[in-house]
């Protein structure tokens, strides 16, 4: 049976060669097929990098405008010495502390206190306010920083003053109460 099928094709061999065949352009159709089968199955990765990268972009502008309006917020009033060093925190603290002893003294004994000392004072708290304001501006600035620490000892100076007058005449007042 072999042979009847060897010899059919050869008598037959001029028929069946009709078409010449191009093996080279079959595999490269073959070679196209299967890349865009590929290219099909795998996973599109770039839409998602760039939404990937507008989130986070989105989430790193966000963050740094929360930054950006908390440290203004922060600083709106000015910089206290506390946070420009520990040592100039201590100093703050030091001469605030004082300052509301001397005022609770002249409190327990006078309760209000003469309309010009507390505009004075008053003088005192807004100056050392607009300092506050200039520190942050520039923290390195030593004549800002004596100028703060000179206002907490002028406050500390006009309240001794204050202190020193109400003493004597409490005990004058104490004298003529025992006279009576």
């Amino acid at each position: 049976m072999k042979d009847k099928l060897k010899d059919h094709i050869k008598e037959n061999l001029p028929q069946f060669e009709l078409y010449q065949t191009d093996i080279d352009s079959i595999w490269d159709n073959i070679e196209k097929t299967l890349d865009n089968e590929q290219k099909k199955n795998q996973f599109q990765w770039k839409p998602f990098l760039k939404i990937a990268a507008s989130i986070v972009l989105i989430f790193v502008v966000g963050i740094t405008a929360i930054r950006f309006a908390n440290n203004s917020q922060k600083y709106q009033d000015g910089v206290s010495l506390a946070e420009i060093s520990p040592e100039l925190a201590e100093a703050e603290f030091y001469y605030s502390r004082l300052v509301d002893e001397k005022f609770a003294l002249i409190r327990s004994v006078n309760n209000q206190l003469d309309p010009l000392i507390a505009r004075e004072i008053g003088v005192l708290d807004s100056d050392y306010q607009d300092l506050k304001k200039d520190l942050k501006d520039n923290m390195d600035n030593e004549e800002v920083i004596n100028a703060m620490i000179q206002n907490y000892r002028l406050k500390l100076q006009i309240l001794e003053q204050i202190l020193d007058n109400i003493k004597p005449n409490e005990k004058e007042k104490n004298e003529e109460g025992i006279s009576i």
